[in-house]
C-alpha cells in the first residue's frame, strides 16, 4: 500500500513507469529525510527558500509534464536541491562553529564554568593586568629614614610630617614639568613614632594636563593616613586666563637684624621651622568667627638646592598643619594648656622620659609658652575672685580632646616661593559645633603672592563637668 503522499504526487502509476518505482520511492524517502535533517542542522533563510522552491517546481512539473518524465525531472530536481541543502547546512554549521571558537577565545562566556575555574581565570586576568605595572609598583613604595616627631599631648606623630612625606613620595612618580595643585588628606589612625612608615603610591591616572596619585601611609599593615593628590602641567592654562587672589594683610615681617627677633628665634629652639606671632585681628570681639590669627614662619636655615623645588613644596606642606586645629580653641580664648594640672598630664603622657630631652619637644613648649603666656596672664588677672564665685564655676572651659580629622591644601603658585623665606599665614574658624571645628588658612609668600589655601576639620571636645556626687 503506497503512502498518501506518493499517491498525491502520482508516483504510484505502473502503466507509464519508465524506471523502477522502488528506486524512485527509496530515493524520495532518502531525500526527504536528508532535507529534514539538514534543515535542523543548518537553519537559515536560504535553506527554507530552497525547500519552498523545490515544492513549487514539483507542482509545476506535475501539471506540465507527462508522468514518466515527471518522475525523472522530479528525481533530478530533488538531487539538485539536496546538494544545495547540504551546502547551505555546511556553511551555516561552519559559521556557528567559528563564532563559538571566537567567543571561547575571547572570554569563554559560552562555556559554563565552575566557581573554582572562574576564580582561577579572574586571578590570571589580574596577574596579566598587573604584570605591566610590576616594575613601577615596586618602585612606588617609600619609607622614612628617621623617627618622626610625636608632639607633647598628641595621640600620634605630627600630622604635618605624614603630609609632607606623602607629598614627597607622590612627587617622585610624576614628571618634573608637573606640580601639585591640590592635596586632600585623612588622618585614619594615630601614627607611632617608633615604627617605620611605608608610603604606598598608586598611579591612578596620567593625563596630558593632569596627573592623579593616591598615597597610603601604613604601619603594621594598617593605613594610618591616606591622601589623594592632583598635579597639573606648568603653563597648561593658555595665554588667556582668569586671575584673582586674596591680598596679603598689611603686616610687618620680622627684621632678621633685630636683636629682639634674634633672641626670640634663638629661644625657639633648634627645630626645623622658625615662627613669629603677628597678632590677632578682632581679638576683643565677642564673635569667635570674626577673629583672625596671624603669624609668619619659615624653614630654619637654607634649603639645599639639591632638593629642588620639591623640597620647598614638602616644607610648605609640613608647616600647614602647625597651630592649625588649635585655632578653634584660641578664638574662644581657651589655651591648649589651660592649667598647670593639664600640662602635668601631658608630660605624664609622654611615651619615654627621654623624650623630655628632645629638642623638638623643648621647642614646642617654648613656642606654646610664648604664645599663651600673655593670654593666660590676661585671663588670670582679676580671675581669682571670679573663680571663687560659685556662679561662675560652670563657665570655666578646658580642652579635653583635640584631634585632626582631615586636611586639604590647594597650592596656587607652586613655583613662586621659597620655604626658607618668611611666609605669612592667617587662620580663622568659621564654624564649630557637634564636638568638631573647622579652620581655614591662607598662606602668602614674602612678596605677597598667595601660595596656598588650607582647610582642616578636627575633633574639639571640652572637658565635661562631673555630676555631683551623693553625700550619702
Amino acid at each position: 500500500m503506497d503512502s498518501p503522499q506518493y499517491q498525491e504526487l502520482g508516483l504510484v502509476s505502473q502503466e507509464q513507469q519508465q524506471i523502477d518505482l522502488e528506486t524512485v520511492r527509496a530515493t524520495w524517502k532518502f531525500l526527504a529525510g536528508l532535507s529534514s535533517n539538514l534543515t535542523l542542522v543548518g537553519p537559515c533563510l536560504f535553506s527554507n527558500l530552497l525547500g519552498l522552491l523545490n515544492v513549487v517546481l514539483n507542482i509545476l512539473c506535475r501539471k506540465l509534464l507527462p508522468i514518466g518524465r515527471l518522475e525523472t525531472v522530479g528525481m533530478v530536481l530533488a538531487s539538485i536541491f539536496a546538494v544545495l541543502y547540504a551546502l547551505c547546512a555546511l556553511w551555516a554549521y561552519g559559521r556557528d562553529i567559528a563564532d563559538e571558537i571566537r567567543v571561547d577565545d575571547a572570554d569563554r562566556t559560552m562555556i559554563p564554568l565552575t566557581e573554582e575555574e572562574m576564580q582561577r581565570q579572574q586571578l590570571l586576568r589580574l596577574l596579566q593586568e598587573n604584570q605591566g605595572k610590576k616594575k613601577s609598583s615596586a618602585k612606588d613604595v617609600f619609607t622614612n629614614t628617621r623617627p618622626l616627631w610625636h608632639p607633647p599631648g598628641a595621640r600620634g606623630i605630627y600630622g604635618g610630617a605624614a603630609i609632607a612625606q606623602s607629598l614627597a613620595a607622590a612627587m617622585r612618580t610624576v614628571p618634573s614639568e608637573f606640580a601639585v595643585h591640590s592635596m586632600h588628606c585623612y588622618f585614619v589612625l594615630a601614627g607611632d613614632s617608633e615604627i617605620p612608615i611605608l608610603y604606598h603610591v598608586e598611579r591612578v591616572r596620567d593625563g596630558r594636563s593632569f596627573i592623579t596619585r593616591t598615597v597610603q601611609a601604613r604601619q603594621r599593615g594598617r593605613p594610618i593616613f591616606t591622601t589623594t593628590l592632583s598635579f597639573s602641567r606648568a603653563n597648561s592654562g593658555g595665554k588667556k586666563k582668569l586671575e584673582h587672589a586674596t591680598s596679603m594683610p598689611d603686616v610687618t615681617l620680622p627684621d632678621d637684624s633685630s636683636a629682639d627677633v634674634k633672641r626670640r628665634l634663638y629661644n625657639a629652639g633648634g627645630g626645623p621651622f622658625e615662627s613669629h606671632k603677628l597678632g590677632t585681628v578682632n581679638r576683643d570681639s565677642s564673635k569667635p568667627e570674626d577673629k583672625r590669627i596671624r603669624r609668619c614662619m619659615r624653614a630654619r636655615g637654607n634649603i639645599s638646592e639639591a632638593g629642588g623645588h620639591h623640597a620647598h613644596l614638602s616644607a610648605l606642606a609640613y608647616v600647614t598643619d602647625s597651630y592649625f586645629i588649635g585655632t578653634v580653641s584660641r578664638v574662644h580664648d581657651i589655651p591648649r594648656f589651660a592649667s598647670p594640672a593639664e600640662l602635668k598630664a601631658v608630660l605624664n603622657a609622654l611615651k619615654n622620659p627621654s623624650d623630655l630631652d628632645d629638642d623638638e619637644i623643648s621647642r614646642a613648649f617654648k613656642e606654646l609658652k610664648e604664645e599663651e603666656a600673655a593670654e593666660l596672664r590676661r585671663r588670670l588677672e582679676g580671675a581669682l575672685s571670679k573663680a571663687e564665685d560659685p556662679k561662675n564655676k560652670h563657665k570655666h572651659k578646658e580642652v579635653g580632646m583635640m584631634v585632626s580629622l582631615d586636611h586639604s591644601i590647594y597650592f596656587h603658585n607652586p613655583w613662586a616661593f621659597r620655604a626658607d623665606e618668611w611666609m605669612v599665614t592667617e587662620m580663622e574658624s568659621p564654624w564649630a559645633g557637634e564636638g568638631r571645628g573647622l579652620v581655614l588658612q591662607n598662606i602668602w609668600s614674602k612678596d605677597g603672592t598667595l601660595i596656598a589655601t588650607c582647610t582642616q576639620e578636627g575633633v574639639v571636645r571640652l572637658k565635661q563637668d562631673e555630676p555631683p556626687r551623693s553625700k550619702i
